[in-house]
């Protein structure tokens, strides 16, 4: 109802509360003005609720703009790591090495299903983010606080390892070079769509399944559709990717936020009416 309706019905109530034959009309005069003031206020409260929902959409609306802005400043997809991680590898020197997704490829003949399967297994055993010393060394010391998972190498001579799937990619800032890293590939044994468990439990083999065996250590995994990590081209789609993922998100939440500042703007025209024809009601004497 518009809001002289609304108070030609408070009127109406008022009259049917007091009595026709009230002799003074300042009872209905004060229900009609205390019925107008109680919905100023169910207004008002209404519109304190939307500016607090508006507020945090802009606050999340800000967060987004700001990890669009990272991503958009060539930051690369890196896999999830502890603080702990964090913090022991922010104190390597340049040259210390790498993890293993950033110094290999995809073979050539790989479907991108299979990517996925190689990248979730390797994941799921803890090798995808170890790291890969220069040195090939077999312990490496942890700081206070910190974390590490590295992979000493120990290249098998005859079978099929990762080297069939995998290639060295290095960057020149790891201090790594190609005959490290394929040693690192040959380590580990691999089956095209074998059960690793076939193995027995002594060696380390990657599936193309995407399951693994780790000694007496085995798992898999197949909820991926494509690869994130492995290869500069995966992780520069990866980028692209969650940039239009954060911009489809900004565009909802602005979206949401526009619907609610026309929502203010219409309660703040219905309560200021509401203000003014509560103020303009006739008093008793002008009655």
């Amino acid at each position: 109802a518009t809001p002289w309706v609304y108070m030609a019905l408070l009127a109406f109530a008022a009259i049917d509360a007091f009595g026709v034959a009230a002799r003074s009309p300042e009872p209905i005069r004060a229900a009609c003005v205390q019925a107008a003031q109680a919905r100023v206020e169910a207004l008002a409260g209404e519109r304190l609720q939307l500016e607090h929902r508006l507020k945090a959409l802009r606050e999340e609306a800000a967060a987004l703009e700001e990890e669009k802005r990272k991503w958009e400043e060539s930051r690369e997809p890196e896999p999830e790591r502890s603080a702990a991680r964090l913090r022991q590898r922010s104190a390597y020197a340049p040259g210390s090495g790498a993890p293993l997704y950033a110094v290999c490829d995809f073979a050539p003949h790989l479907s991108e299903e299979k990517k996925a399967r190689v990248e979730e297994a390797l994941a799921g055993a803890g090798l995808l983010d170890a790291w890969i010393f220069p040195d090939g060394r077999v312990a490496a010391e942890i700081a206070e606080g910190g974390e590490e998972v590295w992979i000493a190498p120990d290249p098998h001579e005859i079978g099929y390892t990762l080297a069939d799937v995998l290639r060295p990619a290095v960057p020149a800032e790891s201090g790594l070079n190609a005959a490290a890293v394929d040693a690192v590939l040959r380590t580990f044994l691999w089956v095209e769509e074998g059960d690793p468990a076939e193995f027995g439990g002594g060696g380390a083999v990657v599936s193309g399944s995407g399951s693994f065996r780790l000694g007496p250590l085995a798992g898999g995994s197949s909820a991926e559709t494509r690869a994130r990590y492995i290869g500069k081209e995966t992780r520069e789609r990866t980028r692209r990717l969650e940039i239009e993922r954060i911009a489809r998100e900004i565009a909802a939440i602005r979206e949401q936020a526009a619907a609610l500042e026309r929502l203010l703007g219409e309660l703040a025209e219905r309560e200021a009416r509401l203000r003014a024809e509560a103020a303009a009601f006739p008093a008793t004497g002008a009655l």
